[in-house]
């Protein structure tokens, strides 16, 4: 009797390890589905903040400047390549008829390489914004946008990256190329940033952050 209780005893606790196995194994499945479009949560966020982050990170300081100088100086164009009309950010697809050349990734939004390291990053699952921050010529900051698709969603994510613009950089040219007006031949009203120290080389420095959330 006691050989059989002791049977019985071992089965009970048996039993109650599967059963608590299987419940684990059910909450591990349940948390794993993806989320819902525009859903968002702590793993989510997690996720998104990561994936953001990589990018900025992965992209060296030439690639984003070369974005941040894509500006066209000219007055009955002014604002960023490739946009069209009066708007001088991207909203979507660029305006090819707009531009001298057709871009180089002239499927990414902002074109160039950048834009296609953003781009192939995020997927098409999320969309985003990029909004340029700079230092004024008087105090403080003001901002630029580059890329605006709307209100951020809910659980959007943002990461931040920098870069110094010198006295020579030139502006990135339709068609990639690094050969437009440099820096300090410009027009106080020409680009987006002015020359906060006009008594060195150095002429400003950018903050590009990106703002993305799911579709």
């Amino acid at each position: 009797m006691v050989d059989r209780g002791q049977v019985y005893t071992l089965e009970g606790i048996v039993a109650a390890l599967v059963v608590l196995a299987g419940v684990f194994f059910a909450i591990q499945a349940t948390t794993a589905v993806p989320q819902a479009a525009g859903a968002s949560g702590p793993h989510a966020e997690q996720h998104d903040r990561s994936l953001v982050a990589s990018d900025l990170i992965s992209a060296d300081d030439e690639t984003v400047r070369e974005a941040v100088l894509y500006w066209n100086t000219d007055s009955g164009d002014r604002g960023f390549r490739c946009t069209s009309g009066d708007t001088q950010y991207y909203t979507g697809a660029i305006d090819t008829s707009n531009c001298a050349s057709t871009p180089p990734h002239a499927d990414a939004i902002p074109p160039l390489a950048f834009g296609k390291s953003v781009a192939d990053t995020l997927g098409p699952g999320y969309t985003y914004n990029v909004i340029l921050a700079y230092n004024a010529t008087g105090d403080g900051r003001e901002t630029q946008r580059m890329v605006y698709q709307g209100e951020p969603g809910d659980g959007a994510v943002r990461a931040t990256t920098t870069v110094v613009l010198a006295d020579g950089h030139n502006l990135t040219e339709a068609d990639g190329d690094a050969t437009g007006d440099p820096l300090e031949d410009l027009d106080s009203d020409g680009f987006y940033a002015g020359d906060v120290d006009t008594s060195s080389r150095f002429y400003n420095v950018v903050s590009v952050e990106v703002i993305a959330w799911r579709a």
